[in-house]
């Protein structure tokens, strides 16, 4: 086998592994990312449903900072926290 030869295999092996590697991290970037939009989705509606609860009259001690912190990362707006805290 000639030296050009080798060296066109030995090329395509690079190659080959190099585009699986790219493959196997969009797939971890893909399923990270649905980690984090679950979580996300699931701590939107934790947030919802103790502002459901505390506009309901079941309050706990901690609403203030679990509603603020609700707040600010975006899952209520400023006006829904503020008329379940003035509800008690």
């Amino acid at each position: 086998m000639d030296g050009w030869q080798k060296g066109l295999i030995a090329l395509a092996c690079v190659v080959v592994i190099g585009v699986t590697g790219i493959f196997i991290a969009a797939d971890r970037a893909d399923r990270q990312a649905e980690k984090n939009e679950a979580k996300r989705l699931a701590s939107e509606t934790a947030c919802r449903d103790r502002l459901r609860d505390s506009r309901d009259g079941k309050k706990s001690g901690d609403d203030v900072p679990a509603l603020t912190n609700c707040a600010l990362n975006g899952f209520l707006s400023q006006s829904d926290v503020l008329d379940a805290l003035k509800a008690r």
